[in-house]
């Protein structure tokens, strides 16, 4: 299991975005503070046949074949994201390919709801294109077409 902490100057929000075949499964975090877990990608490995795995992100986890067993992406040990930015974390050599993918607002750009569940805030709302609007505008999870 492979997981990131985030060390910022503010309080954060993530997206994460597991992508294969022109679809993105996506889900949102809760507000993440000061070395809060930021991202968490586990496999699950078919002991008799270790390039069969599930590839888990959020609430997605895809059933996929890797090119071949134990091969796995590499990981940096440090990295620096920008808020406001989809960035790729991994991507693995399978089939179907499946590319990890992250993004972080700022607290300060998004409205929360009642039940924790936030979304853009409407002054920025018009300057995201599709399908980035509908997921930072809609609920807690789901999945929509990418071809980015």
């Amino acid at each position: 299991m492979w997981s990131a902490t985030a060390a910022c100057e503010q309080p954060i929000v993530r997206v994460s975005l597991l992508i294969s075949d022109g679809t993105a499964q996506w889900s949102k975090s809760t507000r993440l503070g000061p070395e809060a877990e930021a991202v968490r990608l586990a496999l699950g490995v078919d002991p008799a046949d270790r390039a069969h795995v599930i590839i888990a992100c959020g609430p997605a986890s895809p059933p996929v074949r890797l090119a071949a067993p134990d091969v796995r992406p590499p990981l940096a040990d440090e990295i620096t994201i920008e808020t406001g930015v989809v960035t790729t974390l991994c991507r693995f050599d399978s089939a179907p390919v499946v590319e990890i993918a992250v993004l972080f607002l700022a607290t300060s750009d998004v409205r929360f709801g009642r039940n924790r569940l936030w979304r853009l805030a409407p002054s920025r709302a018009t300057h995201v294109e599709e399908p980035l609007r509908g997921i930072l505008c809609g609920g807690r999870s789901s999945e929509c077409r990418w071809t980015g």
